[in-house]
C-alpha cells in the first residue's frame, strides 16, 4: 500500500470523520497529544498510544510547493496542534497527523519489547 501525504484544510478533518461514520468503514486514526519542533523542518509527535514520530515536512516540498513556506522558521514555528489529526500553520498550511504517523521515523514507543 502506497501512503499519500495529504494537506488538508481545517474543515476537512471533521467531515472526513463525518463521512466515514457514514459510510460505515471503520479506521484507525492516531491520536496526536503533543507537538514538537526540531531542528530545520523536522517536528516531533507524541501520539496517544505512547508511539513518538518525527518527520521533515520538507519531504512534502516536492509534492505541495506551497509547504515551502515552512522553511521560514518563523512560519513553521507558528503551527499548532487544531486537534488530535491535524496541524495547522496558516489558511492555506495543514497537515494530517496521520500524515507523520505512517511517514515519520518512530523514535519511542510506550512498550520497547514491542
Amino acid at each position: 500500500m502506497v501512503l499519500i501525504p495529504y494537506v488538508i484544510w481545517e474543515s476537512e478533518i471533521n467531515i472526513k470523520l463525518q463521512l466515514l461514520t457514514i459510510i460505515g468503514r471503520i479506521i484507525m486514526f492516531h491520536k496526536a497529544v503533543e507537538m514538537n519542533y526540531l531542528d530545520g523542518t523536522n517536528l516531533e509527535l507524541h501520539f496517544q498510544d505512547g508511539i513518538v514520530k518525527q518527520y521533515d515536512v520538507a519531504s512534502l516540498f516536492y509534492k505541495y510547493p506551497q509547504m515551502k513556506a515552512l522553511e521560514d522558521r518563523n512560519v513553521f514555528i507558528s503551527g499548532k496542534l487544531i486537534s488530535p489529526y491535524g496541524i495547522k500553520w496558516t489558511d492555506e498550511l495543514d497537515l494530517e497527523t496521520e500524515t507523520v504517523y505512517e511517514q515519520g521515523m518512530t523514535v519511542s514507543k510506550k512498550n520497547e519489547d514491542w
